[in-house]
């Protein structure tokens, strides 16, 4: 039975940690994917397959970003660009927001440290809205909250959290977004029946698996990105039919 593999990366950088992909390797994993002629698929493009499967090419791939660090621009970016690749971009939008009020040079910190930096000050490692607007050429736009439930600024609800992520997204890129990646991959059947019942369609965790065609998208598996080329050979033989998986799922 045929899948559709999920890729998720945090920050394309040259840093030696477990949430970085080098852009040498970046861009070697995006030539892969080229030479071996797989389809690269918008957030919408898996809601739209899933309908009808008749329209899945045989070889494609979602390539999802979580965060909308700054990195993504600064280097991601201009590698996909190039290629014409088609991606997801889940923005936490109370972090855009905050950083395009500020200004700040990049700042390249480890992972664990972003957090209390976007505290102090988000543009000094986030995204903002007008760079997100200009990479609406490449990435198709998803919601992770407007808080990620990790905030200094304000406190709301979850019901709160995803009716003004939603509002701000379409207010400043100007997507009515259907998807929604959860933070760091935490949810409830509670919080799936309030996101649904806002208009989200698609549900992104961070569990690893295989997306079979005919499930719904409740809950949409995704394989963390490694800072290897062996690693995505080794992911897309796995995860593209459930005859695969069997064979490729104990090298994972």
């Amino acid at each position: 039975m045929m899948c559709i593999p999920i890729l998720r990366y945090t920050h394309i950088r040259d840093m030696h940690d477990s949430y970085s992909v080098s852009l040498e390797t970046f861009e070697k994993q995006i030539q892969y994917l080229h030479k071996k002629s797989f389809s690269f698929l918008s957030l919408d493009d898996i809601i739209a397959f899933k309908q009808d499967n008749s329209l899945i090419p045989r070889r494609c791939v979602l390539l999802s970003f979580d965060g909308a660090w700054r990195d993504v621009y600064e280097n991601a970016y201009k590698i996909m660009k190039h290629y014409w690749v088609k991606a997801g971009l889940f923005v936490v939008t109370e972090w855009v927001d905050e950083a395009s009020k500020l200004t700040s040079e990049y700042v390249a910190l480890p992972h664990e440290q972003c957090k209390n930096a976007m505290l102090d000050n988000a543009r000094s490692v986030m995204c903002n809205w007008e760079e997100i607007r200009t990479m609406q050429d490449v990435f198709s736009i998803g919601s992770m909250t407007h808080t990620y439930q990790f905030s200094n600024i304000i406190s709301l609800s979850w019901h709160e959290d995803f009716e003004l992520s939603k509002r701000l997204i379409k207010e400043q890129l100007g997507v009515q977004t259907k998807h929604l990646a959860w933070p760091d991959g935490n949810y409830n059947q509670g919080l799936l029946r309030t996101a649904k019942s806002m208009g989200y369609e698609a549900f992104y965790t961070m569990e690893e698996g295989l997306n079979l065609t005919t499930e719904n998208n409740d809950a949409l598996k995704r394989y963390n990105a490694k800072d290897s080329l062996f690693w995505l050979k080794k992911v897309l033989f796995a995860t593209s039919n459930t005859r695969n998986f069997r064979i490729g799922k104990i090298f994972l």
